[in-house]
């Protein structure tokens, strides 16, 4: 089962903690960096965010790699990023996660949604969450 986590960042925005990774190769990546906002939920518009490409330091933590303005290029002048089909199919599998995520609203604060299928989700009210995680932790009846 995968994990979203979301970080409240006003009353409409949150942003998504798990970036989308598009590439990964042992030193560099290419992920989406993803916000959501609900403001424009009847639309359907409530993903935006960032593609970044991140370099590994030595403690193997991902850094951004120093971005390049586009609005500074002159005439003739480009960048082109070319994804492959195997790379597409995963940015457009985490974006249609987030706009499913998305599509009831935000909650408030620091969220965990739990993407699963449906038999592999049990949903307990709050007030037993913590006595029927300590039951499963224990492994009764295995």
């Amino acid at each position: 089962m995968e994990k979203i986590t979301t970080h409240r960042t006003s009353l409409h925005t949150a942003d998504v903690i798990q970036p989308i990774v598009i590439e990964e190769k042992n030193n560099t990546r290419r992920v989406f960096l993803a916000n959501l906002n609900d403001t424009k939920r009847h639309l359907g518009e409530t993903v935006s965010g960032t593609i970044v490409h991140q370099r590994k330091k030595n403690n193997d933590e991902w850094e951004d790699i120093e971005s390049i303005n586009l609005a500074t290029l002159k005439g003739g002048e480009g960048v082109k990023i070319r994804f492959k089909s195997k790379q597409l199919r995963q940015f457009f599998l985490g974006l249609e996660k987030l706009y499913k995520l998305s599509k009831n609203g935000l909650a408030p604060g620091d969220t965990e949604y739990a993407i699963g299928k449906i038999d592999e989700i049990i949903k307990v009210p709050r007030n037993r969450k913590k006595f029927i995680s300590q039951l499963l932790e224990k492994k009764l009846g295995e």
